[in-house]
């Protein structure tokens, strides 16, 4: 949702690298897990999603999903970014520019084995969760 403003869907840099995105219940899961069961205590634990995919392909998704009045996802370079929030003396969006271009440029790292074998591997796809986005799941208004 943050890369589409003004109805329009903006990916910052190329972003060639595949990620496995993990939801937000899912990361719960693991975490609660971990610490009302205490494991991992002390380990470094690398958690990725179900499914690869690059930036780019997950915001076209989301993009049909949920904005198919929007044609396409534009791109802007982080060069630009990183001008415009210099000229315009906004720490945020030069932050964020600085982010985007350490992204175009390291790949996801680590090994899930671990994360997935103690704590069971994260379930939601993307397509999962653009169905679920939006609308109260049925346990959370039963509880």
């Amino acid at each position: 949702p943050l890369f589409v403003r003004d109805g329009k869907a903006m990916m910052l840099g190329k972003q060639p690298a595949t990620v496995h995105p993990v939801a937000a219940t899912d990361f719960g899961r693991m975490v609660a897990r971990a610490h009302l069961e205490g494991l991992a205590h002390g380990e470094i634990l690398w958690v990725h999603g179900p499914e690869g995919m690059t930036l780019p392909e997950a915001l076209e998704r989301y993009r049909a999903a949920k904005h198919p009045e929007i044609t396409g996802v534009g791109s802007t370079p982080t060069w630009v970014l990183r001008a415009i929030g210099w000229l315009t003396r906004n720490p945020e969006l030069t932050f964020v520019a600085r982010m985007m271009s350490y992204f175009d440029k390291v790949g996801e790292e680590g090994d899930p084995h671990r994360a997935n074998t103690l704590l069971g591997a994260p379930e939601t796809t993307l397509a999962r969760w653009l169905e679920g986005r939006g609308r109260p799941r049925a346990d959370a208004a039963a509880a």
